[in-house]
């Protein structure tokens, strides 16, 4: 055997380890993808059920005080015969409410909640924006 024929056998087995190498790589690259594809939808998920749980967790407040479906009530149909004490808490109310709102935007424009979850407060959205404070608030902010 020459130094040629070795030569050349190494080359041939470079040549191996070079396609081993790139099936490896390319197995490896699969893998990642596929892992990423996973925790995105993990992210998706766990952000969809933290924005249910939140909704789940303001609901629960009316359901289980009977003074905050009151204070509601009365904050939506004329905020200014609430007492001031009552007033605020109404403001809190209204708050909690834009930053759901506002969070379900945010999830839903970077594509991490579903189209369908912002589609299906649309009516609940509506009626918060109907309120007089908030019509008050846009056309004030509409003249300036």
């Amino acid at each position: 055997m020459t130094l040629e024929d070795l030569g050349n056998i190494g080359e041939f087995v470079g040549a191996i380890g070079v396609v081993a190498s790139l099936i490896y790589l390319a197995l490896q690259i699969r893998q990642n993808s596929h892992l990423i594809s996973q925790n995105t939808s993990a992210v998706k998920v766990a952000s969809a059920d933290s924005y249910l749980q939140y909704g789940a967790s303001l609901r629960s407040q009316f359901i289980q005080d009977p003074e905050v479906v009151r204070i509601w009530m009365g904050g939506m149909n004329d905020p200014e015969s609430l007492e001031a004490e009552d007033r605020m808490r109404f403001s809190f109310l209204m708050l909690n409410a834009f930053y759901a709102i506002q969070n379900t935007f945010l999830h839903t424009r970077e594509g991490v909640v579903d189209r369908e979850f912002w589609e299906a407060d649309e009516a609940a959205r509506a009626l918060i924006y109907s309120h007089p404070a908030c019509v008050r608030g846009g056309q004030r902010r509409q003249h300036s």
